[in-house]
């Protein structure tokens, strides 16, 4: 009779016996709907926080596979961002979901930031002083976001919360971070093609609703108040308060001439003076098209629909803009072909017959009154004040005083002292002090210097009209700048600083680095290393 001995398992043995059960049958997955229906019914927002974190990831991968897309959507969508929110509220989606899904444009320009860095360290870029100034920049902005008392001590900044920080970060320092990241991703030419219509074509249909509004007002307000319910999105979405806000339950926004009210339009920005900034990058590239003899016969429309909602928005800083814009494209060099002068002449009779429609349309509208001080109700004492006032806190408080203490980011969060520079210099000096409003200026002009030094580098063949376009916007902007503060909308500041980077990295791309060159992002990713 045989007899089976069955040895006894030691400690050791049935331990990996029992893990390679775990791993061939895990129980995760029998706890895991558990889970999920726990934070369901108990805390629903941190699911809506680990989607959103999750989508965020996706997003920002995808965007580093089909940047030209990302951008895109950024020029079309941004400035329909806020209706486009409020619709979605006012169908049913939770205000916790419409908060998270709000984030959506910033997403995109992390994924662009990324993909900027991983093309500049991988093809080892050469950074020129452009680079340099808006590095600093950025880098300067980013320390007053993270340690507001490193500079500014006890000052008004220094008690706003991280989230009034980061939202103030955005207005005023995160467009020069897109610029650098769209420079450096090195578009191709048919991609800047594709970014230019996008975005002249959004411009026009922008301006188009803007013309809407100026002469169907009540029917724009209803659909924006009424029917996408706007000020429950303000009040409950964003969680903004109607004390004081005037324009909280009636976008509309008026100015007395002459004893009767004049419409300011917004159209779907929502602010006269965004509305006007914004047409005027647009009355840029068409100017350039036109001046170039490349436009088509809808662009000549564009840039007479731009400029004529400019006057319509009554901002005197923006017109003075646009005629700088004008000014600088019909003084432009270019080259002795006879093609180039018939687009010259037709560019400069274009410009005339404005003119011509333009002059008696500012003096009905009142516009010429607004200029002189003469309208029933002038800005004018009130841009004096606060530019005085800016003024004495840039001398008092040479470091600023931090972020969000400004137009825009401050009056949105509400912050205790905010001052209205009604100036983007002050705008950026009251924030960030001497030193970051040198560094601002400083980017701005060396942006205006490298455009202009990389269109006349550029081989021939090479496309420059989008380019030259920012260029000149960017210098219409700077001299409207003088009187408003100008980049805190982020349809324009995105637009401009965005289209720019683009251009000039599609130009870099084809010519390669202007000397002298300095370190790469590599080299100093490697010294660091070592």
């Amino acid at each position: 009779m045989i007899t089976l001995v069955r040895h006894p398992q030691t400690r050791e043995s049935r331990r990996r016996s029992k893990a390679e059960r775990r791993r061939l049958r895990p129980r995760w997955p029998y706890w895991t709907p558990v889970l999920v229906s726990f934070v369901i019914l108990f805390f629903p927002f941190l699911l809506v926080r680990a989607i959103s974190a999750v989508v965020g990831i996706g997003l920002v991968i995808i965007i580093g596979r089909h940047p030209v897309g990302a951008l895109k959507s950024l020029l079309v969508l941004v400035p329909f961002h806020q209706l486009v929110m409020a619709g979605l509220y006012r169908v049913g989606v939770p205000a916790e979901l419409v908060r998270a899904l709000a984030q959506w444009k910033e997403l995109i320009i992390a994924g662009l930031l990324v993909t900027g860095i991983r093309i500049a360290v991988r093809e080892r870029h050469r950074l020129d002083w452009l680079d340099r100034l808006a590095l600093a920049y950025v880098a300067l902005g980013t320390v007053y976001l993270i340690m507001p008392g490193f500079f500014i001590g006890s000052a008004v900044g220094s008690t706003a919360d991280s989230t009034t920080r980061l939202l103030g970060w955005r207005t005023d320092v995160m467009y020069v971070a897109l610029f650098l990241a769209c420079r450096h991703i090195r578009f191709e030419r048919a991609a800047t093609a594709r970014l230019t219509r996008a975005f002249v074509v959004t411009a026009i249909v922008v301006a188009a609703i803007g013309y809407l509004e100026f002469f169907a007002s009540s029917t724009w307000n209803s659909f924006v108040m009424e029917t996408l319910q706007f000020w429950r999105y303000k009040l409950e979405v964003l969680q903004l308060s109607p004390i004081g806000d005037r324009y909280f339950f009636d976008i509309r926004v008026y100015t007395s001439v002459a004893g009767r009210d004049v419409l300011r339009p917004g159209s779907v920005l929502l602010q006269y003076w965004a509305l006007a900034f914004y047409s005027v990058i647009a009355a840029a590239v068409f100017a350039g098209r036109i001046a170039r003899g490349v436009a088509e016969r809808w662009e000549y429309l564009g840039l007479a629909l731009a400029g004529g909602i400019v006057l319509l928005t009554e901002t005197r800083s923006a017109v003075f803009g646009l005629g700088v814009v004008l000014v600088v494209t019909l003084l432009r060099r270019s080259d002795r072909s006879a093609r180039a002068r018939g687009a010259r002449v037709r560019f400069s009779l274009v410009v005339a017959g404005i003119a011509v429609v333009a002059v008696p349309l500012a003096i009905g509208i009142g516009l010429v009154s607004r200029f002189s001080g003469e309208d029933d109700y002038s800005s004018n004492d009130s841009h004096r004040n606060s530019f005085e006032n800016s003024v004495d806190i840039i001398v008092e408080q040479p470091f600023g005083r931090g972020l969000a203490t400004a137009a825009g980011a401050g009056q949105r969060s509400s912050v205790e002292g905010v001052n209205v520079t009604e100036s983007q210099y002050l705008q950026i000096g009251t924030q960030l002090g001497v030193l970051g409003l040198g560094l601002w200026i400083g980017a701005v002009a060396a942006g205006v210097v490298v455009m202009g030094a990389a269109v006349r580098r550029a081989p021939p063949g090479t496309d420059t009209a989008l380019v030259t376009a920012m260029r000149t916007a960017l210098i219409g902007l700077a001299a409207g700048g003088l009187f408003l503060q100008v980049f805190i909308d982020f349809s324009l500041s995105w637009a401009v600083w965005g289209l720019g980077g683009a251009a000039l990295g599609a130009i870099d791309a084809a010519t390669g680095p202007a000397p002298p060159a300095g370190p790469s992002l590599a080299d100093g990713r490697e010294s660091i290393l070592r």
